[in-house]
Order: C-alpha cells, then sequence, then structure tokens
C-alpha cells in the first residue's frame, strides 16, 4: 500500500471536494449496509456527549447519515458539507432534512444569527485544509455552547494505513495525505486526502479558537487487537468559552 500513498504539501478544498464527490455513493452505501466503526464505536461515543442538545450543527456532514440519527432524538439539526454530491445524497434520502452545500467557513458568514448549542464533526477534522478557519466558524456558531469531534488518530493512522515509514512522513509535521480510502479494513477504489497533524496541533487549534477541552478519549476500532492494537480514532469534548463578541 505505501506505494500507493502520496504526500504532499497542499492541497485545495476544491481539490478535495472532487474526491469525496467521487467516493461518496460507494461511502454511503457503505454506511447502510453497516460500516461497524461508525455504528459501534464513532455514533455511540458521539451519542454519548449530545445530552440534553436541542438545536445541533453537524458539521462535515457527508450524505446525512449521523444527521439523521441526531434528528430523530428531537433535536433540530442542520447539516453542512463542502462535497455538493454528498448534500445531494443527503437530501434525496432525507427531504425533510436541513442540509447546505459549502464549506464550514461560508455557512458562517452568511448565516450570522444562526446559534446552535452543540457542533458535531464526525472524522472530518483531518479532512480540512484550514483548520483554523474551520473551528473559528464553529466558535461563532455555537458560542456558549459545546463542540464534540472524532479524526483519526495523529499518532496511530500512519501505521493504520502504512505510510508511517514513509521517509517523507514526520510526525511532528502537517502534510497531506493521498491515500486509497479504507473503513474497516475495506478498501475503496478511489483515493481521498486527509492532512496528518500532530495531536499538540489540535490542542492548540481548539485554544487558539477559544475552545476548551473538557474531555479526550482515544477509540479503537472494532477488529481483534491481534489485527490492530492501537486506537485508530481520537474523540474530543470542548466547551466554546470565547464570547460571541471576542470573535466579531
Amino acid at each position: 500500500m505505501l506505494r500507493e500513498i502520496k504526500l504532499t504539501m497542499n492541497k485545495t478544498q476544491a481539490e478535495i471536494n472532487r474526491e469525496w464527490d467521487v467516493i461518496v455513493p460507494a461511502r454511503d452505501a457503505q454506511q447502510r449496509s453497516g460500516d461497524v466503526s461508525f455504528l459501534r464505536v464513532l455514533r455511540p461515543w458521539i451519542g454519548s456527549a449530545v445530552r440534553d442538545a436541542r438545536c445541533i450543527l453537524d458539521v462535515g456532514c457527508g450524505s446525512g447519515r449521523l444527521t439523521q440519527t441526531l434528528r430523530a432524538a428531537g433535536a433540530r439539526v442542520v447539516g453542512v458539507d463542502p462535497s455538493p454530491r454528498s448534500i445531494a445524497l443527503a437530501q434525496s434520502s432525507d427531504p425533510v432534512g436541513i442540509y447546505h452545500a459549502g464549506t464550514l467557513e461560508q455557512f458562517a458568514a452568511e448565516n450570522q444569527q444562526e446559534r446552535f448549542d452543540l457542533a458535531v464533526a464526525n472524522m472530518v477534522l483531518m479532512d480540512a485544509p484550514d483548520l483554523d478557519g474551520l473551528l473559528a466558524g464553529i466558535a461563532r456558531l455555537a458560542s456558549g455552547g459545546r463542540f464534540v469531534a472524532t479524526l483519526a488518530h495523529p499518532a496511530f493512522w500512519p501505521l493504520y494505513l502504512g505510510y508511517a515509514g514513509n521517509d517523507a512522513f514526520s510526525y511532528g509535521k502537517e502534510v497531506f495525505v493521498e491515500a486509497p480510502y479504507v473503513v474497516n479494513n475495506q478498501r475503496f477504489q478511489a483515493a481521498t486526502t486527509h492532512i496528518h497533524r500532530p495531536v499538540s496541533r489540535y490542542i492548540s487549534a481548539f485554544a487558539q479558537a477559544g475552545m476548551t477541552i473538557t474531555r479526550m478519549e482515544e477509540l479503537r476500532g472494532t477488529e481483534p487487537r491481534s489485527a490492530f492494537p492501537f486506537p485508530r480514532f481520537l474523540a474530543i469534548e470542548a466547551k466554546i468559552t470565547r464570547s460571541e463578541e471576542s470573535l466579531q
């Protein structure tokens, strides 16, 4: 797999959007048929953090599977995703849902009166080229509320995908990684790009956005320990403490 992975310095949001436009139909079909990591690991952890939220922003909602789950609990949920095809699929399968195609930064700029008591980003932060801009937008929209995120674990995802030994890889440096899309050890026929960032980069970015981390957990996948003994996911819950005025 190593020879199929490309490490580069940069990719645009538009380029990453095009990759997801290609992969999302197969990804959505997999979620419908049973993505065990999503169903048994990620969704339950997010569900444990939702609690009494009544108005939820689903950041990077994809084809809307989590959005629908969150709304089923009685909350008003708005899904935002920069991939037009993802939003088209979400609207097709969930015509009563509220979805917006575009980056979170664009949504925040165009909907400055919107307010949410919880923002959720499931496996999104490592796909965002502008992490600081994304978090600033979330902080504005959910000022005084909470933010819950899951992401590929920066320390162990390079081992899981097989590029940790690449000469161009350094854990402490930010690098764009184009690789075959893999979920539950199932490889798709197309590639997507994620950005490797050390854990310290996420911690500092949360603090810069006015977010105080209140919980951080490492989550294993569902595979046997003999197959992969390390946590594949990092889960974070934060209180958005910065006042709305200081973000203006």
